[in-house]
């Protein structure tokens, strides 16, 4: 199948959002198996990202499980409403998103967060593949690699959208707290 995304399209559409800095916040836990399970497609992503980092000699992002939670709901949401952006389908930032799902600010010195979001359908829509379509774009490809991040979430989601059948929607939501 042909890869959905273009690398114009994906410039363009899933642009790092959002930066916020804060005088305080709160640590989040690292997610368990016992506190979330990701699906095999979530977890090669974060693995992808990880093995790129590396080779960068960046260190890795670590899952948090409220990032998940704030990017599976914003994939689901995608899916559900059919629409693709950043913002929420009433308007919210993603910043707003994490924080609603506990990626607060509360007991740190500086906080930023960003994201980016991708989809595909059949073989274009693996976990291989997307993350291959953010490091081909040089937008994507700086913010998954930027030295910063410390923390990951992502959230696939599958179904119709956009009228494409067995289509899978991605976000992965990144951010740093610092005491």
């Amino acid at each position: 199948m042909k890869f959905v995304i273009t690398i114009r399209r994906l410039a363009l559409l899933a642009v790092v959002c959002s930066v916020g800095l804060a005088s305080v916040c709160a640590l989040a836990s690292t997610a368990s198996a016992s506190s979330l399970r990701l699906s095999s497609a979530e977890r090669a992503v974060v693995e992808l990202i990880n093995q790129t980092r590396a080779q960068h000699g960046l260190l890795p992002v670590q899952v948090r499980t409220s990032l998940c939670r704030a990017a599976r709901a914003h994939s689901r949401e995608m899916v559900r409403r059919g629409f693709f952006s950043h913002q929420s389908h009433g308007g919210g930032s993603p910043t707003a998103r994490m924080v609603r799902y506990g990626y607060g600010m509360r007991g740190c010195s500086s906080w930023s967060t960003g994201e980016v979001l991708a989809y595909g359908s059949g073989p274009a829509g693996s976990a291989q593949a997307i993350v291959n379509g953010w490091l081909r774009s040089p937008l994507h490809r700086a913010l998954l690699l930027r030295p910063g991040w410390r923390d990951v979430g992502v959230g696939r989601a599958c179904g119709t959208f956009l009228g494409i059948r067995r289509t899978a929607v991605y976000t992965v939501d990144l951010g740093r707290r610092t005491l």
